[in-house]
C-alpha cells in the first residue's frame, strides 16, 4: 500500500498482510518479493494447466495506491515498467492495482 501525503491509510500498516510502501527503495523490495511469488504461481499455473485450469484461483495481490501523482513521482522509469508489466501479464496470477487520483 502506497499512502498519500495525508497518511489516511497509515492505520492499516500494522496489518500482517499489508506492506506499507513509503519510499522508492521499499517499493522496489516489495516488487522483488512479489516477483518471487508470481514466479511460484506461474509454475503452479503451468503445471495445473497441463491438466485442467478449472477452479484455479490465486489469492489476490493488491497494489493499493492513494495519490497516484505522488506515487508516480516516487518511482523511476524502471519501477514503472515493472509495475506495468505485472499489470499486463500477471493479472491471471492474482496481481491487481487499485489507484486513487488524490
Amino acid at each position: 500500500m502506497f499512502d498519500s501525503f495525508e497518511r489516511g491509510l497509515a492505520s492499516f500498516s500494522e496489518e500482517e498482510a499489508v506492506s506499507y510502501l513509503d519510499s522508492k527503495e521499499r517499493i522496489e523490495e516489495w516488487l522483488t518479493e512479489i516477483e518471487a511469488e508470481l514466479s511460484s504461481r506461474e509454475v503452479a499455473y503451468v503445471n495445473r494447466s497441463l491438466n485442467d485450469t478449472t477452479g484455479l484461483q490465486f489469492t489476490p495481490i493488491l497494489l493499493v495506491v492513494d495519490d497516484y501523482p505522488r506515487f508516480l513521482s516516487t518511482l523511476d522509469a524502471k519501477l514503472q515498467e515493472r509495475i506495468v508489466n505485472y499489470m499486463k501479464h500477471a493479472n491471471y496470477l492474482g496481481f491487481n492495482v487499485i489507484v486513487t487520483g488524490n
